[in-house]
């Protein structure tokens, strides 16, 4: 039982620590930017569309 414990106590302190990246199509709606080829990777990895990273830049 204390083996299953240790497990949960981890899993939890993992999901504390992950950070969060927003789903890509809601990001792209809330900004109202069409996805392109590089967004789906920009958004998994930054948390950004193309043309917003590139207005950051």
């Amino acid at each position: 039982m204390n083996n299953v414990e240790s497990d949960f106590r981890a899993f939890v302190h993992y999901l504390e620590t992950t950070p969060v990246r927003p789903d890509y199509p809601a990001v792209c709606r809330q900004l109202r930017i069409r996805p392109g080829v590089l967004d789906d990777y920009l958004i998994r990895e930054l948390g950004l569309c193309g043309e917003e990273l590139m207005m950051q830049i």
